[in-house]
C-alpha cells in the first residue's frame, strides 16, 4: 500500500506540475505577450513624437534667423524702393513723352 500512496502522491505532484506549467504559458501568452507588444508600440509613438520635436526645433531656430534678419530686410526693401524705382508720376510723364515723339 506504501508504494500506491506513493504513486498517488507523485502523480498529484506530477499533475500540479503540468497545471503550473499550463498556468505560466497561459499567463505569458495572455498577459505578459500582450502587455510586451502595447509597450514596444508606446515606445516607438514616444520615439516618433521626440523626433518631430527635434524636427520642429530645428525649425523654430531656422525661423528665429530669418526673424531677426526680417528688419535688416526690411530696410534693404524700402530702400530699393525709394532709390531705384522712379516714382509713379515719373514713369508715367516718360511714358507719355515716348508716345508723343
Amino acid at each position: 500500500m506504501r508504494k500506491s500512496r506513493r504513486q498517488i502522491i507523485n502523480r498529484v505532484v506530477e499533475a500540479i506540475g503540468l497545471i503550473v506549467v499550463a498556468l505560466d504559458v497561459l499567463v505569458f501568452f495572455a498577459i505578459y505577450q500582450p502587455l510586451g507588444n502595447q509597450i514596444a508600440t508606446v515606445e516607438r509613438h514616444v520615439e516618433e513624437l521626440r523626433k518631430t520635436i527635434r524636427d520642429q526645433q530645428v525649425r523654430v531656430g531656422v525661423l528665429k534667423k530669418f526673424q531677426e534678419a526680417m528688419p535688416q530686410t526690411g530696410k534693404g526693401v524700402e530702400d530699393f524702393m525709394a532709390n531705384r524705382i522712379p516714382p509713379a508720376g515719373r514713369l508715367t510723364r516718360s511714358r507719355i513723352t515716348w508716345f508723343i515723339r
